[in-house]
């Protein structure tokens, strides 16, 4: 028997003694038993994450920058209701307008130097919005809003880590700063794959294990 209660399901088996399975809690696509789904729930009970209009976190999505802003603002200001809006004077990033939906988050990284953007052939700085977040940028998205290292570091001063981020590696420092917190583990076979781009389920993980686990 199958039972659905507000935004529960719950399976009932009576075959093999009472069992009762939560099948979900927040999101449709994000049962107990996917591999991140005590993360994304505590993103949701941190005010980190709210998922999308169809009431789906969809977990496989790649996340972009502006996405990537948005989790890290809310985790490191302690919520959502605790991200200001930006004060500052003028508009930093020409991609990024007053009005873009991640305005105040971008900023907010901006703020607190997590993020710096590029410049681009016009002399004129850029953020990427829409840009896919792989995973050697968000350990030093990561780390940068921890305080493990600052926008002024330099990031190849670690030894080699993993057979694909070896010593000298642009974010090799801050790569290692996520290992030495437990953000980041690297695959099985001892690769990193720093160019994989990082899905939803993933940034959970890392913001959960760097904000949120004691």
């Amino acid at each position: 028997d199958v039972a659905i209660y507000e935004d529960h399901a719950y399976v009932l088996d009576y075959g093999w003694g009472l069992t009762v399975l939560g099948l979900w809690y927040s999101f449709r696509d994000i049962p107990f038993y996917q591999w991140a789904f005590s993360s994304v729930e505590d993103a949701v009970a941190n005010g980190i994450t709210q998922g999308f209009p169809d009431e789906l976190y969809h977990p496989d999505w790649e996340c972009r920058r502006d996405q990537m802003a948005a989790f890290i603002a809310r985790a490191m200001a302690g919520g959502d209701e605790n991200v200001p809006d930006y004060t500052g004077e003028g508009q930093v990033f020409e991609d990024v307008p007053w009005d873009h939906w991640a305005w105040k988050y971008i900023m907010y990284c901006w703020d607190h130097g997590v993020v710096q953007g590029y410049i681009g052939g016009d002399d004129l700085r850029y953020y990427g919005p829409d840009s896919i977040v792989k995973r050697d940028q968000m350990a030093v998205f990561i780390a940068r809003a921890k305080g493990w290292v600052t926008v002024t570091d330099d990031m190849t001063q670690a030894g080699d880590l993993f057979l694909d981020v070896l010593a000298g590696f642009w974010a090799g420092t801050a790569i290692e700063a996520c290992v030495n917190n437990g953000v980041v583990k690297g695959y099985p076979d001892d690769f990193y794959r720093p160019y994989y781009p990082v899905t939803r389920d993933q940034m959970a993980v890392f913001v959960d294990r760097a904000f949120l686990s004691p």
